[in-house]
Protein backbone atom coordinates (compact mmCIF):
# COMPACT_ATOMS: atom_id res chain seq x y z
CA UNK A 1 0.00 0.00 0.00
CA UNK A 2 2.91 2.42 0.97
CA UNK A 3 4.19 2.29 -2.73
CA UNK A 4 0.86 3.09 -4.66
CA UNK A 5 0.74 6.19 -2.13
CA UNK A 6 3.88 6.86 -2.98
CA UNK A 7 3.51 6.28 -6.63
CA UNK A 8 0.37 8.04 -6.46
CA UNK A 9 1.90 11.29 -4.51
CA UNK A 10 4.80 11.46 -7.33
CA UNK A 11 2.21 11.21 -10.17
CA UNK A 12 -0.02 14.23 -8.51
CA UNK A 13 2.89 16.65 -8.01
CA UNK A 14 4.31 15.88 -11.82
CA UNK A 15 1.09 14.95 -13.78
CA UNK A 16 3.05 11.69 -15.37
CA UNK A 17 1.65 8.88 -15.31
CA UNK A 18 4.20 6.90 -13.90
CA UNK A 19 2.35 4.96 -10.84
CA UNK A 20 2.60 1.11 -12.28
CA UNK A 21 6.41 1.77 -12.87
CA UNK A 22 7.01 2.71 -8.95
CA UNK A 23 4.47 0.25 -7.60
CA UNK A 24 7.01 -2.77 -8.37
CA UNK A 25 10.41 -1.64 -6.74
CA UNK A 26 11.36 -1.62 -2.92
CA UNK A 27 11.22 1.46 -0.76
CA UNK A 28 15.01 0.77 -0.24
CA UNK A 29 15.81 0.73 -4.39
CA UNK A 30 13.17 4.57 -3.89
CA UNK A 31 15.59 5.25 -0.73
CA UNK A 32 18.80 5.11 -2.32
CA UNK A 33 17.67 7.34 -5.24
CA UNK A 34 15.40 9.80 -2.81
CA UNK A 35 18.32 10.44 -0.53
CA UNK A 36 21.26 10.60 -2.80
CA UNK A 37 19.29 12.85 -5.20
CA UNK A 38 17.86 14.83 -1.94
CA UNK A 39 21.62 15.56 -0.87
CA UNK A 40 23.11 16.90 -3.58
CA UNK A 41 23.04 21.00 -4.08
CA UNK A 42 20.42 22.54 -6.27
CA UNK A 43 23.41 23.25 -8.61
CA UNK A 44 24.62 19.62 -9.25
CA UNK A 45 20.81 18.88 -9.79
CA UNK A 46 20.39 21.24 -12.53
CA UNK A 47 23.85 20.22 -13.78
CA UNK A 48 22.91 15.90 -13.65
CA UNK A 49 19.25 17.69 -15.41
CA UNK A 50 20.75 19.22 -18.28
CA UNK A 51 22.22 15.78 -19.37
CA UNK A 52 19.61 13.54 -19.25
CA UNK A 53 22.18 10.70 -19.66
CA UNK A 54 24.64 11.25 -17.44
CA UNK A 55 21.46 11.39 -14.91
CA UNK A 56 20.44 8.26 -15.79
CA UNK A 57 23.90 6.67 -15.64
CA UNK A 58 24.03 7.73 -12.35
CA UNK A 59 20.40 6.09 -10.67
CA UNK A 60 21.51 3.41 -12.74
CA UNK A 61 24.39 2.51 -10.17
CA UNK A 62 22.33 3.38 -7.57
CA UNK A 63 19.30 1.60 -8.42
CA UNK A 64 19.00 0.05 -12.03
CA UNK A 65 15.43 -0.66 -11.26
CA UNK A 66 14.49 2.82 -10.39
CA UNK A 67 16.02 3.85 -13.52
CA UNK A 68 14.18 1.82 -15.92
CA UNK A 69 10.89 2.93 -14.08
CA UNK A 70 11.52 6.38 -14.11
CA UNK A 71 13.59 7.25 -17.58
CA UNK A 72 11.12 5.62 -19.62
CA UNK A 73 9.90 8.67 -22.51
CA UNK A 74 10.49 11.33 -20.50
CA UNK A 75 13.22 14.31 -20.77
CA UNK A 76 15.98 15.88 -18.33
CA UNK A 77 13.72 18.67 -17.31
CA UNK A 78 10.74 15.74 -16.57
CA UNK A 79 13.25 13.61 -14.76
CA UNK A 80 14.44 16.18 -12.46
CA UNK A 81 10.76 17.02 -11.44
CA UNK A 82 9.95 13.28 -11.15
CA UNK A 83 13.47 12.83 -8.55
CA UNK A 84 12.10 16.44 -6.72
CA UNK A 85 8.55 14.65 -6.24
CA UNK A 86 10.38 11.69 -4.85
CA UNK A 87 12.11 13.71 -2.64
CA UNK A 88 8.49 15.39 -1.74
CA UNK A 89 6.72 12.19 -1.10
CA UNK A 90 9.01 10.05 0.67
CA UNK A 91 7.45 10.33 4.26
CA UNK A 92 4.25 8.25 2.03
CA UNK A 93 7.25 5.50 1.87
Amino acid sequence: MAAEEFASCVMEKTGLNIVGDLTGLSSDQLKAVIDWWGGLSSMWQAVLAAGTGLLVAAIVALAPEVAGAISTAIDGAELKAVLNAMVQCADQL
